[in-house]
């Protein structure tokens, strides 16, 4: 019977141990690693046709306003990079993803059209997603409305 008890207990906060570990204590190999593979496969469900192999995604660490009460929240940019002689976009970048680093929960994605999703918390949910087009620069123009500002 006790083990019965350690076992539903453990069951039951299990998954928030998993899904609430702060980025900012692992070692930083693991946590790049982690940081890539999460924004790799945030960008391939909502904006494949922005995922670059380019050069290595560049991870920045940043911090939210310092004038919150409780100071600031932190936060990892992964970033994207494309290849500028072979194709023109309206940001510098292809795709760039926001990371809390307290939960590792996607804050925010931006594609290199200007193009924003902020998703929230089921960023895994691949039904029902509408998928952001490839549009360079040219193009920009004729981004419908509806990819500028996208909330799910």
């Amino acid at each position: 019977m006790k083990t019965v008890k350690i076992i539903i207990v453990f069951a039951l906060f299990f998954p928030f141990i998993c899904y609430s570990q702060n980025l900012d204590n692992l070692p930083k190999e693991k946590r790049d690693s982690i940081l890539i593979a999460k924004a790799k496969e945030i960008v391939l469900i909502w904006g494949p046709a922005y995922y670059r192999e380019y050069k290595s995604p560049i991870i920045k660490r940043e911090v939210t306003n310092l004038n919150y009460p409780g100071g600031g929240r932190i936060f990892y940019i992964v970033t994207f990079l494309y290849d500028k002689t072979k194709e023109t976009l309206d940001e510098d970048f292809a795709a760039e993803v926001r990371i809390w680093a307290d939960t590792g929960i996607v804050g925010g994605i931006t594609f290199g059209n200007g193009a924003m999703i902020l998703p929230g918390r089921n960023t895994r949910c691949k039904n029902s997603i509408e998928k952001v087009p490839y549009q360079v620069k040219e193009k920009r123009d004729t981004i419908d409305s509806k990819y500028k500002m996208h909330y799910k």
